[in-house]
């Protein structure tokens, strides 16, 4: 053999180099696998590519989709009413909890909620799926976070969970198993909290020192249209007026109503303090709460005109909760006093102090069954609608709406932040123990009554 032959030959080098680029293209190309590792998605995820998308042949059609499956404060008027059809016994308690395993301790700022679990985002790059019995379904981990950002609270339908980073992703997972269905990279950082709109998400997203409105098709996140700037600040929230079909959004010190579908300005209504919590919708009437100590209520039929005003003692720490029938607003304040008006005259009715050192502030209304009517000596003509709230320590107490007395106080193993989702006759809340455990807790029916506090009993 002479030495030339011993020689590779250059087309030789060349099909081999080709045959190679061939079989990696056939093997990386839309192949599952390589999409089943949480942590390789975000890092795929996490770097700047524009906009990726990732479609599955089994994605979802928009049908599969339905509604929000549980809106902010239950409903997307943010009313603080569970489930205004039925009503419910009194006599609770928590029968089961269960820890949530976490390799660090989760700092939940954002939770929303399915048929199956919570779904919980906060100070932390991940994404945590748990079952009601405490079990984790899935993590998805985004890039890392600045120490001043926050993960957006999650959003879920009846097949997808839908999840922001404030640079500018946006995910859309499988509620069932936490893969991908379809992410973006935006352009620009999301700046408040997204919501859905029938088939349609909208994302808020910076416009110099504005805000304008991105609508993504929910099932597959292609762009459907954005606005032009619109005078929101960052951190804003909505609410639905089904009255008159507007959106509300408190933002700063303004209340402004959009249209939806073109999202352009009906009116706005600039208040003298910085808005506290939700706006909350009654037909055409809008009630906000002010860092100022004032309470309002609104004519969104009228340009948003102000039909009344009044000073409360202290700031309320949360939303505002409308309770039907009654035409009364209830909430807590910053002092851990409780604090319920008459929504028509805007005149305070009672308020006392159930010394709430819970981190949840929010109140909600819920009904009763005819028995605690009658047992509590409650008006016929409320339909059996309470106050339920967190009170004093680790725990959820319900109250009368004609004074206040209290009805049940149902302990807790820690405190709650969070809850309850009601699924037929169970309610299940989000807990905290004081050194940082989470739990989920288990409240339902019992068949002997549990004694109540005399501190309370004798307020």
């Amino acid at each position: 053999m002479d030495y030339e032959s011993r020689h590779v030959k250059w087309y030789w080098l060349i099909l081999f180099l080709a045959y190679c680029t061939l079989t990696g293209y056939l093997l990386f190309k839309n192949n599952p696998l390589l999409y089943s590792n949480s942590e390789l998605r975000a890092q795929i995820i996490g770097k700047d590519l524009g906009s990726l998308k990732i479609l599955p042949e089994n994605r979802p059609s928009t049908a599969d989709l339905g509604p929000e499956v549980f809106p902010a404060r239950h409903d997307l008027q943010r009313s603080g009413q569970i489930q205004p059809g039925r009503s419910f016994t009194w006599e609770l308690k928590e029968v089961q909890n269960f820890p949530i395993p976490a390799e660090d301790k989760l700092q939940i700022e954002g939770v929303a909620a399915d048929t199956h679990g919570f779904v919980l985002t906060g100070k932390s790059p991940w994404v945590t799926s748990v079952t009601f019995e405490g079990h984790i379904k899935w993590r998805y981990k985004f890039k890392t976070l600045a120490d001043d950002q926050s993960l957006f609270a999650p959003l879920v339908d009846k097949k997808l969970t839908y999840v922001f980073h404030p640079s500018g992703e946006a995910i859309a997972l499988s509620s069932a198993t936490g893969d991908i269905v379809w992410a973006l990279t935006l352009t620009d950082a999301i700046v408040a909290q997204p919501f859905l709109w029938q088939e349609q998400l909208i994302v808020p997203v910076r416009e110099g020192t504005s805000t304008k409105l991105i609508t993504l098709k929910r099932f597959n996140g292609d762009e459907v249209a954005r606005t032009k700037a619109i005078d929101l600040k960052p951190g804003f929230l909505s609410s639905y007026n089904s009255a008159l079909k507007l959106w509300i959004f408190t933002s700063d010190n303004k209340v402004v109503a959009l249209l939806p579908g073109d999202w352009k300005p009906a009116w706005a209504q600039t208040l003298t303090d910085p808005i506290r919590g939700f706006a909350i919708n009654n037909e055409t009437s809008v009630f906000v709460t002010t860092l100022g100590a004032k309470a309002y209520k609104l004519d969104a039929k009228n340009r948003g005109r102000v039909e009344w005003e009044m000073d409360l003692s202290k700031s309320a720490g949360g939303s505002i909760t409308y309770l039907p029938y009654t035409n009364r607003l209830n909430f807590l304040l910053t002092n851990g006093v409780m604090s319920t008006i008459d929504a028509k005259a805007g005149k305070l009715l009672w308020s006392y102090n159930i010394e709430n050192r819970n981190t949840m502030v929010e109140t909600w209304a819920q009904r009763l069954k005819g028995a605690a009517i009658e047992k509590y000596k409650m008006e016929w003509l409320h339909k059996g609608w309470t106050i339920w709230s967190p009170c004093a320590s680790k725990r959820v107490c319900i109250y009368a709406p004609n004074k206040g007395a209290l009805i049940r106080r149902i302990p807790l193993i820690g405190d709650p932040v969070a809850g309850p989702v009601q699924i037929e006759d169970t309610w299940y809340f989000l807990v905290k123990k004081t050194d940082g455990e989470l739990f989920i807790s288990h409240v339902a029916h019992e068949d002997t009554k549990s004694p109540v506090d005399s501190t309370e009993q004798n307020r």
